[in-house]
């Protein structure tokens, strides 16, 4: 014992280590599981309640169709391709949600689609909504063509909703037209006030030539303006002019005055 050296006072015991390791991984207490399942149970029951009461705005569906409770009807008139005449009587379309005035567009996806309210429109003086779509089920478009004996059939303006903020739309879509054309001018885009909103628009023309007949050359004016609807969400708004030479062009201004007039008809959702 005398030659043992002596531990320093601050060195823990002999077999403390030991004891250490043996109660490392001691089993919880009752108390403790009982904790943790009541957190447990408080988490589930959260995210149920966010389930059931969380409105993201969407629109319901019901048996694949969206709920349109409340909506103007707005009824529009069939065009017959191979007689080019447009019926005296109005029509419906096949979806229900076509025969509103509601601007639908899906901010999902094709798998999981989500379908939302962007704002109302309505049918502009002078002119009538025609039969037509190019939107996928359950969105709403509208082709707005000028009524009267004297209408141009040439020209028409489009309205549809749009997934994306209203100027990086505008910077998107200029860059995707080289790809649909034989030829482009395009002009800078503008930022202004149309019909009250916060907006981005450019002029652009383009020629293609058809595809049978090289002969052939199509011509097509625009002007293309895309409205901030908020949180994310854009209202496109877009004047045409099908043309048969460069000489049918209209005048720029008075293509933006037939956006102007159908942007005042638009009252985006808040």
């Amino acid at each position: 014992m005398a030659n043992e050296k002596k531990r320093k006072a601050s060195a823990p015991p002999k077999g403390f280590n030991a004891r250490k390791k043996a109660n490392k991984y001691r089993p919880l207490t009752d108390k403790e599981k009982k904790m943790i399942m009541i957190g447990l149970g408080a988490v589930v029951v959260i995210v149920l309640l966010i389930a059931i009461f969380y409105d993201d705005g969407s629109l319901p569906i019901k048996k694949g169709a969206v709920v349109t409770d409340g909506a103007q009807q707005m009824l529009s008139y069939a065009y017959d391709e191979e007689t080019g005449l447009v019926a005296e009587e109005p029509s419906e379309f096949e979806e229900d949600v076509l025969n509103t005035n509601w601007i639908v567009t899906n901010l999902g996806t094709t798998k999981k689609p989500k379908y939302f309210k962007l704002g109302e429109v309505e049918v502009p003086d002078g002119y009538y909504r025609r039969q037509e779509t190019n939107k996928r089920k359950q969105e709403s478009d509208f082709m707005f063509y000028e009524a009267g004996e004297n209408a141009d059939e040439k020209s028409y303006v489009y309205v549809s909703g749009m997934k994306g903020a209203y100027d990086d739309n505008a910077k998107n879509t200029l860059g995707y037209l080289p790809q649909y054309n034989t030829s482009n001018d395009v002009s800078e885009i503008i930022s202004a006030k149309i019909g009250g909103y916060d907006a981005n628009y450019y002029y652009y023309t383009a020629t293609d030539t058809d595809e049978d007949d090289p002969d052939i050359t199509y011509y097509a004016q625009s002007v293309n303006c895309y409205l901030n609807a908020g949180r994310n969400r854009t209202i496109c708004v877009m004047a045409f002019v099908r043309a048969e030479s460069e000489e049918d062009y209209m005048d720029e201004n008075e293509l933006l005055a037939k956006i102007e007039a159908i942007a005042q008809c638009i009252k985006i959702e808040e």
